[in-house]
């Protein structure tokens, strides 16, 4: 029988691999590449104890779903193709929805550090309140998370996940349907310098996570320190 909850797992580290860069950020030797894999690894491990729901982890590439198969081998996963991120995303769900699961939430692997509850409440409200999505915001702009209960995938069409335009856009075309939106907390993908601060910090100085992180602090341990320095802005010419 088919699993009525799917939990998606969105992966976009072979892009690191192919252009040494995700946003802003861009570390030497492939680096960026491994941390993105390190945060593949340990947002599948934290997560698969938690959420009652089949794991699937995505991607927009056949190279890219090489890399995950030796990353997290135990687990599910399948590339699709589309334009934007939207578009794989759409086409993810589509495939899982056609199956016969009824709820489906997805989370970005480059918000290695959201909190198990955010997925949880999202489940909850999806499965409890039928034509319903649900929605987290990053703090950067654009959404590192979403889940529905609806078949209306035609909102993710050309949807820039990442983008301020991209969540603006989703919100907007959901209400368009008379749906119910619920905005779940806010947090925070790594793009740039000033973010991967932000993850070292926090990886390094909290216990909440109980060493479910393991693979991303190997690889931000390598990273030499002068990298990681604040982007100090560029001072006008007189």
């Amino acid at each position: 029988m088919p699993s009525q909850r799917y939990f998606l797992i969105y992966s976009r580290f072979s892009l690191a691999d192919q252009k040494a860069k995700i946003g802003s950020l861009a570390l030497e030797d492939g680096t960026v590449s491994k941390l993105f894999q390190a945060f593949l690894t340990d947002t599948v491990s934290r997560f698969a104890g938690v959420v009652e729901a089949s794991i699937r982890i995505v991607c927009g590439d056949e190279k890219e779903l090489e890399y995950i198969r030796q990353a997290v081998p135990n687990f599910e996963s399948r590339s699709y193709s589309g334009e934007t991120q939207g578009d794989i995303l759409k086409a993810a769900i589509d495939d899982v929805l056609s199956s016969g699961a009824k709820q489906v939430f997805v989370l970005d692997s480059s918000a290695p550090t959201a909190p198990a509850r955010i997925v949880q409440s999202g489940f909850s409200l999806i499965e409890v309140f039928d034509n319903t999505f649900t929605i987290a915001p990053n703090e950067r702009g654009g959404f590192y998370a979403f889940g529905l209960n609806s078949s209306r995938l035609n909102v993710l069409d050309g949807i820039d996940t990442t983008s301020l335009e991209g969540y603006e856009e989703i919100i907007g075309r959901i209400c368009e349907f008379d749906a119910s939106v619920y905005i779940l907390n806010s947090w925070y993908s790594v793009n740039s310098v000033e973010d991967l601060i932000q993850l070292r910090g926090e990886v390094q100085t909290s216990d909440s996570f109980d060493n479910m992180l393991d693979a991303t602090l190997e690889v931000l341990e390598t990273i030499p320190e002068e990298t990681l320095l604040p982007t100090e802005p560029k001072s006008k010419k007189s």
